[in-house]
């Protein structure tokens, strides 16, 4: 009986710290995507030549 209670007291806090893990996961992704969409605008914009004015 103790083990049943000590093995499902390990498996609560792994499920745990597995569901803490997906939000951080969820969060860099984000992050990520948001940092990429800056880096495409950023060359978006150097490429069309748009950093420092329209140049003809």
């Amino acid at each position: 009986m103790w083990v049943r209670i000590v093995t499902k007291s390990i498996i609560e806090t792994i499920n745990s710290k597995i569901k803490e893990l997906q939000k951080n996961l969820i969060l860099l992704k984000r992050v990520a995507q948001e940092v990429n969409e800056e880096n495409i605008k950023e060359d978006m914009l150097r490429y069309w030549g748009l950093e420092g004015g329209i140049q003809n």
